[in-house]
């Protein structure tokens, strides 16, 4: 019986320094490269929509790894509701930002004026398609800048044009 329970003992301890040894191995593998999850476009600020409903997207182009000296090239979209605007395109140097202005539509800009206080949660997102495909999406709060001043230039270009006749 004790060379039983001896030769038990060294088997339960092989079995803990075999698995010792496996965590030190796993411990010891590099991981996936940190550039695998990271965007290689970033939002850096959204403004507030101005009186023709345009609103400024700031975007930096942070290429990693591979793509260090690359341009970061894609489009910027903006979603209020349901309500998705047209793409507006641009390429940035590595390691550079740059204001892309994003047209809001009018039913867009009617939605945000119906909103109480002037002002609804608008989506903007970015899809990066080069040096690598990439995501990235911010929520902001939306004001039309002189949202009476919309309103007016479209009841005075009609009452213009009905005068002019």
């Amino acid at each position: 019986m004790n060379g039983a329970t001896s030769s038990a003992r060294i088997l339960r301890a092989t079995a803990v320094v075999a698995s010792a040894g496996l965590a030190l191995s796993a411990a010891l593998i590099p991981a996936a490269p940190a550039e695998a999850a990271q965007a290689t476009v970033r939002i850096v600020w959204v403004s507030q929509a101005d009186a023709l409903g345009r609103v400024a997207v700031k975007v930096k182009c942070q290429p990693t790894g591979k793509h260090k000296k690359k341009t970061c090239t894609g489009t910027v979209r903006a979603k209020v509701g349901s309500l998705t605007s047209a793409k507006t395109k641009f390429a940035i140097k590595a390691k550079k930002a740059k204001t892309v202005r994003v047209k809001l539509s009018a039913k867009q800009l009617q939605a945000i004026h119906d909103a109480k206080g002037n002002q609804r949660k608008a989506s903007f997102v970015v899809v990066g398609s080069a040096p690598k495909k990439s995501t990235v999406k911010k929520t902001r709060t939306v004001k039309i800048a002189a949202p009476l001043r919309v309103v007016l230039m479209d009841t005075q270009a009609s009452q213009g044009a009905s005068a002019s006749r």
